[in-house]
Protein backbone atom coordinates (compact mmCIF):
# COMPACT_ATOMS: atom_id res chain seq x y z
CA UNK A 1 0.00 0.00 0.00
CA UNK A 2 1.22 3.18 -1.13
CA UNK A 3 1.47 5.63 1.84
CA UNK A 4 -0.03 9.07 1.77
CA UNK A 5 2.77 10.85 1.12
CA UNK A 6 3.50 9.83 -1.98
CA UNK A 7 -0.10 9.55 -3.06
CA UNK A 8 0.00 13.76 -2.74
CA UNK A 9 3.23 13.53 -4.10
CA UNK A 10 1.99 13.89 -7.82
CA UNK A 11 5.44 14.55 -9.63
CA UNK A 12 7.28 11.90 -7.94
CA UNK A 13 4.22 9.45 -8.12
CA UNK A 14 3.98 10.33 -12.32
CA UNK A 15 7.74 10.53 -13.19
CA UNK A 16 7.88 6.86 -11.79
CA UNK A 17 4.48 5.53 -12.28
CA UNK A 18 4.35 3.85 -8.74
CA UNK A 19 1.12 2.36 -9.99
CA UNK A 20 2.56 0.04 -12.66
CA UNK A 21 5.29 -1.74 -9.97
CA UNK A 22 3.97 -4.81 -7.68
CA UNK A 23 5.05 -5.64 -4.08
CA UNK A 24 6.44 -1.84 -3.33
CA UNK A 25 6.75 -0.58 0.05
CA UNK A 26 6.83 2.88 0.76
CA UNK A 27 7.80 4.95 4.69
CA UNK A 28 8.24 7.86 5.68
CA UNK A 29 12.06 9.14 6.42
CA UNK A 30 11.98 10.17 10.37
CA UNK A 31 15.63 9.28 10.72
CA UNK A 32 18.42 10.22 8.44
CA UNK A 33 22.46 9.87 8.34
CA UNK A 34 22.96 13.26 7.89
CA UNK A 35 21.86 17.13 8.14
CA UNK A 36 22.72 17.40 4.74
CA UNK A 37 19.82 17.73 2.38
CA UNK A 38 19.42 17.25 -1.77
CA UNK A 39 17.31 18.80 -4.17
CA UNK A 40 13.65 18.12 -4.93
CA UNK A 41 13.59 15.59 -7.99
CA UNK A 42 16.64 13.76 -6.82
CA UNK A 43 16.87 11.05 -4.60
CA UNK A 44 19.81 7.89 -3.33
CA UNK A 45 20.63 4.95 -3.66
CA UNK A 46 22.86 2.22 -2.94
CA UNK A 47 24.84 2.28 0.20
CA UNK A 48 22.81 5.83 1.15
CA UNK A 49 18.93 4.36 0.57
CA UNK A 50 19.71 0.98 2.49
CA UNK A 51 20.98 3.67 4.77
CA UNK A 52 17.50 5.16 4.91
CA UNK A 53 15.89 1.94 4.76
CA UNK A 54 17.54 0.16 7.88
CA UNK A 55 17.37 2.68 9.77
CA UNK A 56 13.37 3.68 9.29
CA UNK A 57 12.33 0.03 9.30
CA UNK A 58 13.92 -0.01 12.87
CA UNK A 59 16.32 -2.50 11.71
CA UNK A 60 19.62 -0.78 12.16
CA UNK A 61 18.65 2.33 13.90
CA UNK A 62 22.38 3.43 13.70
CA UNK A 63 23.31 2.50 10.08
CA UNK A 64 25.88 5.12 8.48
CA UNK A 65 26.45 4.49 4.59
CA UNK A 66 30.02 3.98 2.84
CA UNK A 67 29.34 6.74 0.42
CA UNK A 68 26.15 8.58 -1.21
CA UNK A 69 25.30 8.26 -4.58
CA UNK A 70 22.34 9.51 -5.70
CA UNK A 71 19.54 9.12 -8.56
CA UNK A 72 17.40 11.80 -10.75
CA UNK A 73 14.02 10.87 -10.69
CA UNK A 74 11.97 14.01 -12.32
CA UNK A 75 13.47 16.32 -15.31
CA UNK A 76 16.71 17.95 -14.72
CA UNK A 77 15.78 21.28 -13.05
CA UNK A 78 18.35 23.55 -15.01
CA UNK A 79 21.36 22.47 -17.63
CA UNK A 80 23.83 21.37 -15.69
CA UNK A 81 22.20 20.45 -12.43
CA UNK A 82 23.43 16.94 -12.50
CA UNK A 83 26.36 17.78 -12.64
CA UNK A 84 26.56 20.43 -10.31
CA UNK A 85 24.62 18.41 -7.56
CA UNK A 86 27.29 15.44 -8.06
CA UNK A 87 29.94 17.49 -7.33
CA UNK A 88 28.31 19.25 -4.75
CA UNK A 89 26.78 15.92 -2.65
CA UNK A 90 29.25 12.79 -4.35
CA UNK A 91 32.40 14.36 -4.97
CA UNK A 92 34.80 11.60 -4.64
CA UNK A 93 32.60 9.88 -7.00
CA UNK A 94 31.80 12.88 -9.69
CA UNK A 95 35.98 13.50 -9.60
CA UNK A 96 36.20 9.64 -10.90
CA UNK A 97 33.68 10.19 -13.54
CA UNK A 98 30.86 8.91 -11.35
CA UNK A 99 27.51 11.27 -12.36
CA UNK A 100 23.73 11.32 -11.32
CA UNK A 101 21.80 8.02 -12.42
CA UNK A 102 18.18 8.67 -13.79
CA UNK A 103 15.29 6.54 -12.99
CA UNK A 104 12.48 6.61 -15.13
CA UNK A 105 10.88 3.02 -14.67
CA UNK A 106 10.86 1.48 -11.41
CA UNK A 107 10.44 -1.80 -12.95
CA UNK A 108 13.30 -1.67 -15.01
CA UNK A 109 15.41 -0.13 -11.93
CA UNK A 110 14.49 -2.61 -9.08
CA UNK A 111 14.70 -5.61 -11.91
CA UNK A 112 18.46 -5.01 -12.67
CA UNK A 113 19.73 -4.47 -9.50
CA UNK A 114 22.49 -7.19 -8.44
CA UNK A 115 20.77 -7.56 -5.10
CA UNK A 116 17.20 -7.48 -3.38
CA UNK A 117 18.96 -5.70 -0.73
CA UNK A 118 19.29 -2.75 -2.97
CA UNK A 119 16.02 -2.85 -4.57
CA UNK A 120 15.28 0.57 -2.73
CA UNK A 121 15.24 4.19 -3.12
CA UNK A 122 15.20 7.03 -1.32
CA UNK A 123 14.20 10.88 -0.38
CA UNK A 124 14.88 13.05 2.28
CA UNK A 125 11.35 12.41 3.48
CA UNK A 126 10.34 8.90 1.99
CA UNK A 127 11.66 5.61 1.31
CA UNK A 128 10.85 3.35 -1.87
CA UNK A 129 11.44 -0.92 -1.98
CA UNK A 130 9.85 -3.73 -2.73
CA UNK A 131 9.12 -6.16 -0.35
CA UNK A 132 11.89 -8.40 -1.25
CA UNK A 133 14.11 -6.23 -0.28
CA UNK A 134 12.76 -4.94 3.55
CA UNK A 135 12.00 -8.84 4.09
CA UNK A 136 15.57 -9.52 3.30
CA UNK A 137 16.91 -6.85 5.04
CA UNK A 138 14.86 -7.79 8.24
CA UNK A 139 16.49 -11.58 7.85
CA UNK A 140 19.72 -10.09 7.09
CA UNK A 141 19.95 -12.29 4.18
CA UNK A 142 22.40 -11.13 0.98
CA UNK A 143 20.32 -12.15 -1.86
CA UNK A 144 21.76 -12.49 -5.63
CA UNK A 145 18.96 -10.99 -8.07
CA UNK A 146 17.67 -12.93 -9.86
CA UNK A 147 18.66 -10.76 -13.31
CA UNK A 148 22.33 -10.84 -11.72
CA UNK A 149 22.50 -14.63 -11.42
CA UNK A 150 21.42 -14.75 -14.87
CA UNK A 151 24.35 -13.06 -16.36
CA UNK A 152 26.92 -15.67 -14.72
CA UNK A 153 24.42 -18.62 -13.45
CA UNK A 154 25.05 -17.43 -10.37
CA UNK A 155 26.89 -14.51 -9.14
CA UNK A 156 30.36 -13.82 -11.14
CA UNK A 157 33.86 -12.92 -9.46
CA UNK A 158 32.83 -9.75 -8.73
CA UNK A 159 29.38 -10.23 -7.20
CA UNK A 160 31.00 -13.07 -5.05
CA UNK A 161 33.50 -10.23 -3.30
CA UNK A 162 30.75 -7.81 -3.30
CA UNK A 163 28.48 -10.29 -1.40
CA UNK A 164 31.15 -11.61 0.94
CA UNK A 165 31.55 -7.70 1.92
CA UNK A 166 27.90 -7.08 2.58
CA UNK A 167 27.32 -10.41 4.77
CA UNK A 168 30.50 -9.59 6.84
CA UNK A 169 29.47 -6.28 7.54
CA UNK A 170 25.37 -7.11 8.43
CA UNK A 171 27.19 -9.95 10.57
CA UNK A 172 29.18 -7.93 12.36
CA UNK A 173 26.79 -5.18 12.97
CA UNK A 174 23.76 -8.25 13.78
CA UNK A 175 25.22 -10.83 14.76
CA UNK A 176 23.65 -13.00 11.83
CA UNK A 177 23.55 -13.35 8.20
CA UNK A 178 22.62 -15.66 5.87
CA UNK A 179 23.75 -15.95 1.64
CA UNK A 180 20.84 -16.68 -0.79
CA UNK A 181 20.83 -17.57 -4.41
CA UNK A 182 24.17 -17.47 -4.77
CA UNK A 183 24.64 -21.29 -6.65
CA UNK A 184 27.24 -22.15 -3.30
CA UNK A 185 30.11 -19.81 -5.21
CA UNK A 186 30.84 -17.99 -2.35
CA UNK A 187 33.06 -21.29 -1.14
CA UNK A 188 34.33 -22.67 -4.61
CA UNK A 189 37.96 -21.56 -5.08
CA UNK A 190 38.78 -19.17 -7.62
CA UNK A 191 35.21 -17.84 -7.91
CA UNK A 192 36.78 -14.64 -7.36
CA UNK A 193 39.99 -13.14 -7.87
CA UNK A 194 42.63 -10.40 -6.40
CA UNK A 195 41.31 -7.76 -8.43
CA UNK A 196 37.68 -7.88 -7.51
CA UNK A 197 38.72 -8.78 -3.54
CA UNK A 198 40.99 -5.49 -3.67
CA UNK A 199 38.18 -3.22 -4.96
CA UNK A 200 35.92 -4.42 -2.10
CA UNK A 201 38.47 -4.26 0.44
CA UNK A 202 38.85 -0.96 -0.09
CA UNK A 203 34.82 -0.20 -0.28
CA UNK A 204 35.31 -2.22 3.50
CA UNK A 205 38.16 0.53 3.78
CA UNK A 206 35.81 3.42 3.23
CA UNK A 207 33.21 2.50 5.37
CA UNK A 208 35.84 1.41 8.55
CA UNK A 209 38.41 -0.30 9.72
CA UNK A 210 36.43 -2.66 11.51
CA UNK A 211 34.22 -4.04 8.49
CA UNK A 212 37.63 -4.36 6.43
CA UNK A 213 38.96 -6.83 9.24
CA UNK A 214 34.99 -8.50 8.90
CA UNK A 215 35.50 -8.95 4.93
CA UNK A 216 39.09 -10.40 5.22
CA UNK A 217 38.00 -12.52 8.22
CA UNK A 218 35.25 -14.15 5.89
CA UNK A 219 37.29 -14.64 2.73
CA UNK A 220 40.23 -16.16 4.92
CA UNK A 221 37.45 -18.59 6.21
CA UNK A 222 36.48 -19.96 2.93
CA UNK A 223 39.33 -20.08 1.33
CA UNK A 224 39.97 -17.46 -0.87
CA UNK A 225 42.79 -15.34 0.90
CA UNK A 226 45.11 -17.38 3.39
CA UNK A 227 43.92 -17.72 6.89
CA UNK A 228 44.39 -15.52 9.92
CA UNK A 229 45.58 -12.52 7.57
CA UNK A 230 44.74 -9.23 9.09
CA UNK A 231 43.64 -6.53 6.56
CA UNK A 232 46.85 -5.21 6.53
CA UNK A 233 48.31 -8.42 5.76
CA UNK A 234 45.42 -9.09 3.52
CA UNK A 235 46.01 -5.84 1.56
CA UNK A 236 50.00 -6.44 1.09
CA UNK A 237 49.00 -10.16 0.03
CA UNK A 238 46.57 -9.04 -2.59
CA UNK A 239 49.30 -5.84 -3.75
CA UNK A 240 52.14 -8.87 -4.08
CA UNK A 241 49.19 -10.57 -6.57
CA UNK A 242 48.17 -7.80 -8.81
CA UNK A 243 50.24 -6.34 -11.75
CA UNK A 244 52.12 -2.81 -10.96
CA UNK A 245 50.96 -1.36 -14.55
CA UNK A 246 47.73 0.89 -13.31
CA UNK A 247 45.70 0.96 -16.50
CA UNK A 248 44.93 -2.44 -15.04
CA UNK A 249 42.44 -1.16 -12.19
CA UNK A 250 40.78 0.86 -14.46
CA UNK A 251 37.64 0.00 -14.31
CA UNK A 252 36.40 -0.84 -18.42
CA UNK A 253 33.03 1.41 -18.55
CA UNK A 254 33.68 4.21 -15.19
CA UNK A 255 37.66 4.62 -15.79
CA UNK A 256 37.89 4.76 -11.78
CA UNK A 257 40.81 3.44 -10.67
CA UNK A 258 39.46 0.04 -8.33
CA UNK A 259 42.97 -0.21 -5.49
CA UNK A 260 42.69 3.34 -3.77
CA UNK A 261 43.48 1.50 -0.12
CA UNK A 262 45.61 -0.99 -1.76
CA UNK A 263 48.48 1.56 -3.75
CA UNK A 264 47.64 5.08 -1.78
CA UNK A 265 47.16 4.61 1.52
CA UNK A 266 49.12 1.21 2.22
CA UNK A 267 53.04 1.92 1.26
Amino acid sequence: MLSEKVLTDEALFDSLDLRTVDGLRTDLVTSHFSPVRIPEGYGYKGSAARALALRNLHIDPSYLPRDTDLIRITEEPFPGADNHYAYTHMPDDFAHGWGIEVVNNLNEYFGTRDFTLNEVIATDEMLIATQRCIEDSRGGVVRLSAYEHDLFDGPGPRMVSKMLRFYSEIKYRRGFAELANTSGRENEAGATTAFWMAEQLERAYQHGEVYAAAFVAELCSRGHLPRDLTAQEATAHLKELLPEDPDYYRFPIRGRFANKVIWQSIS
